[in-house]
């Protein structure tokens, strides 16, 4: 084929049509109803309010803290003064309030993006966006079978879309339906084989099923099709800490750090610190985490472990509150969240709130009964509960899923279990299998 398509700037939507129209012609192609009503002029008749959005899209792909979300968004709502009726420029909303509420973790930003995502429903419901924001904002709700519903009518409106596979994959993944999800990361990585993205997810499924081989292999290629970008290393560094190789886990980190320093890097590096009995120098790593998000309860929660393991309970209790509070909140948004309800029962297991943290960890195990992580913070809930036998059934079926045994056997929650010639007999058998 060979054409060519001229016009000023002012003409680009047009343009644009044409070159749809004139591709498909070549190939000889017919476009479905859905596709045809997917023409830029469609979208909106506004050059500057395209353009707008474009630019919003792109910042976004590139970067998603704070600053960045909250410059598109006024890009977005830019756009929506020049044309009130472009649905895609709600969508951007709604993806903006998310990963706000992602950083910040306020409700109130999960209440914006539902409303955003209505909004562009009620102005174009042939969206293929506008079904994966609505999902979005149902996955974030914990509402699954809503999410799953609406991101397989965005792949109705969009087949060849490797981002609403991702999306649907998501979904399945949070309603405990590994097998589909494994899949369909697959799918999206057909569509698009060197997106780094798909890879990622891909490897971050296969890790929450304790397959710590297959996780490799996904995170190495991300390394190599995004070698500048810090996920795949610090994804690789959680593998292998999750196979006790303590000094190969903290130089991905280090590496992830150097790309890009994020909280959730050295929380991971404290983490494998605290399992090496560096309970000091974890502590550090967890201060700096939580000194980068206030508001993440994960990492105020692995301060609060090191403070009780350096025998400072006071503060170590303190920090408990904050986190159980931080986790509480999460939990008002999504009650759905297996790792939000595992958080909060090893928080009030750790403050002697037994019965709390028995009900947590039950909800949270009937969510999803194949983590790995989960089965061992059900074990550690146990061994604080002195429930010995309950505890030592949990911990061999989570070292059977792939858990570090080297973690448990370092764990200072666990021990209660040690003097067991059981648990002594786990973390060795275990131990051997992952060298």
């Amino acid at each position: 084929m060979d054409h060519e398509f001229s016009g000023v700037r002012q003409d680009l939507l047009t343009i644009q049509d044409a070159m749809y129209r004139g591709l498909f012609d070549a190939l000889e192609l017919q476009a479905s109803n859905e596709e045809s009503s997917r023409t830029a002029t469609r979208l909106t008749t506004d050059i500057g309010a395209y353009e707008l959005y474009l630019k919003g899209r792109n910042l976004l792909r590139t970067r998603r803290d704070p600053k960045t979300v909250n410059m598109v968004l006024g890009l977005y709502s830019e756009a929506l003064k020049k044309d009130p009726r472009f649905a895609l420029a709600y969508t951007g909303l709604a993806d903006c309030y998310l990963y706000l509420y992602d950083a910040q973790k306020n409700r109130d930003w999960v209440e914006k993006a539902l409303g955003a995502a209505q909004q562009a429903q009620g102005l174009n419901d042939e969206l293929a966006e506008v079904h994966n924001a609505l999902g979005s904002v149902f996955d974030v709700s914990g509402k699954t079978s809503e999410a799953i519903a609406e991101h397989k009518r965005a792949l109705e409106l969009a087949p060849n879309s490797d981002e609403v596979y991702r999306q649907l994959a998501n979904s399945y993944m949070a309603a405990g339906r590994a097998n589909e999800a494994i899949e369909t990361y697959k799918k999206a990585i057909e569509v698009n084989p060197y997106y780094w993205q798909s890879h990622n997810q891909l490897g971050a499924a296969y890790f929450k099923l304790g397959q710590n081989e297959n996780a490799l292999d996904a995170y190495r290629r991300v390394t190599e099709l995004a070698p500048d970008k810090a996920f795949g290393y610090a994804n690789i560094g959680e593998v292998y800490y999750r196979q006790g190789k303590w000094d190969e886990s903290i130089s991905a980190l280090q590496k992830a750090i150097s790309l890009e320093p994020n909280s959730l890097y050295y929380s991971n590096i404290g983490v494998t610190y605290f399992s090496q009995g560096r309970y000091a120098e974890a502590a550090r790593m967890f201060e700096k985490a939580v000194e980068m998000s206030p508001n993440e309860q994960l990492q105020v929660g692995n301060l609060a472990d090191a403070y009780l393991a350096l025998g400072q309970r006071e503060k170590a209790m303190a920090t408990y509150d904050r986190a159980i509070k931080l986790a509480f909140e999460a939990y008002q948004v999504n009650p759905r969240n297996a790792n939000t309800l595992a958080s909060l029962a090893l928080y009030n297991a750790k403050k002697g709130n037994l019965k709390r943290a028995r009900n947590f960890i039950a909800r949270a195990r009937a969510i999803d009964q194949n983590d790995n992580e989960l089965i061992y913070d059900e074990a550690v809930v146990a061994a604080l509960a002195g429930e010995q036998a309950e505890a030592l059934r949990s911990l061999r079926e989570a070292l059977n899923k792939g858990y570090p045994a080297d973690e448990a056997k370092h764990d200072p929650d666990l021990t209660s279990l040690r003097q067991s010639p059981e648990f002594q007999k786990l973390v060795s058998e275990f131990g051997r299998k992952a060298n």
